[in-house]
């Protein structure tokens, strides 16, 4: 990993991602964490600390297009969006997911539909509404549910890119005729 494009990672004050942010992407990353204090369901305090790149920090957060402060309100968002999308990840119902094999390919199917099918409000641009695939230039329309391709043909490259790794698809886009578009399979 580039050191100067470092990921900036937050998380909330779980003890278990200081350990595995730091076995993973060790010194390459730039890892905060948002700890906050709770009495009678209402925050009284919020604690933001770094805890890998302290010194970058204040680059990587001035880089980010979301916010200039550590929170955890996309990847909360996002888990609610997810959780909200897929019964098996629910509160505990009697839609828990039996085989491990199935959650995964559910999960798989629910980041396609997020990706590729799903247009997002957020992403509108005169009358045209887009899709995050279509954001980041995998993909010029959105697809048609049908048109989801069989498990292993779609790579992990859809949301959570860089804008530097947008840039790199973009690049083989243009210098692989066929097969894969995306930098993973490649």
């Amino acid at each position: 990993m580039n050191p100067e494009i470092a990921g900036l990672i937050t998380t909330d004050g779980f003890k278990f991602y200081e350990r595995v942010i730091g076995r993973v992407f060790g010194p390459a990353c730039v890892y905060g964490q948002v700890i906050k204090t709770r009495r009678s369901d209402r925050v009284v305090k919020v604690e933001r600390r770094t805890v890998i790149g302290a010194g970058r920090l204040k680059q990587a957060l001035r880089s980010s297009e979301n916010s200039e402060r550590l929170n955890t309100s996309f990847v909360e968002r996002m888990s609610l969006t997810i959780r909200q999308g897929s019964a098996y990840l629910g509160r505990p119902t009697i839609c828990q997911a039996r085989w491990k094999e199935r959650l995964e390919d559910h999960i798989e199917l629910f980041r396609c539909y997020y990706n590729f099918i799903r247009p997002h409000g957020a992403l509108t641009f005169g009358r045209e509404i887009r899709t995050p695939a279509m954001q980041a230039g995998l993909t010029e329309t959105a697809w048609l549910a049908w048109v989801i391709p069989r498990k292993g043909t779609v790579h992990d490259c859809g949301i959570y890119l860089h804008h530097e790794q947008v840039r790199e698809i973009r690049q083989q886009r243009l210098s692989n005729a066929g097969g894969c578009k995306c930098s993973v399979a490649n």
